[in-house]
């Protein structure tokens, strides 16, 4: 009798402890799309995410706005001279949440230190049109997206 009462207080600890787990792991999903991922953007003054279970897409198309990137960034002139001194951008904007883009900048870099290729490359971003706003839990919000270049 002493066996049969141990192990039934053994099956509703666990009982305890799995609905312990599950509400644990339930909210830590949750918290990881509410807060921790969003931060203050200073040039836009705007709190936005750094992440989002769906990703703002340019052009509906996942891989849209590399190619459309690489294909006006071309006509930016001496792309064989900018390649001798610099081989990376760093691009990031903000994709609010009706689809705009919004504070584009080159990472890392004042804008009076922008070179002309810089420049072209800001000029592209910010002529980037259709793109579909990020969502988290089927809500549309702002997104800030980071994309390095490397040529």
């Amino acid at each position: 009798m002493f066996n049969i009462g141990i192990i039934g207080l053994a099956q509703r600890l666990n009982r305890v402890f799995f609905i312990v787990i599950i509400l644990l792991i339930s909210s830590c999903s949750s918290s990881r799309t509410t807060g921790i991922f969003k931060v203050y953007d200073q040039l836009t003054k705007k709190w936005v995410f750094v992440y989002a279970d769906e990703p703002p897409v340019y052009n509906n198309d996942t891989n849209g706005f590399m190619k459309y990137f690489n294909e006006y960034f071309d006509a930016c002139g001496d792309i064989e001279g900018f390649l001798s001194h610099q081989t990376r951008l760093n691009l990031q904007f903000v994709i609010d949440k009706n689809g705009q883009l919004i504070g584009a900048r080159i990472l890392g870099k004042e804008e009076k230190d922008w070179t002309q290729y810089d420049r072209c490359a800001i000029n592209v971003v910010i002529k980037s049109k259709q793109w579909s706003p990020g969502k988290i839990k089927g809500r549309n919000v702002d997104v800030l997206v980071t994309c390095p270049i490397v040529f």
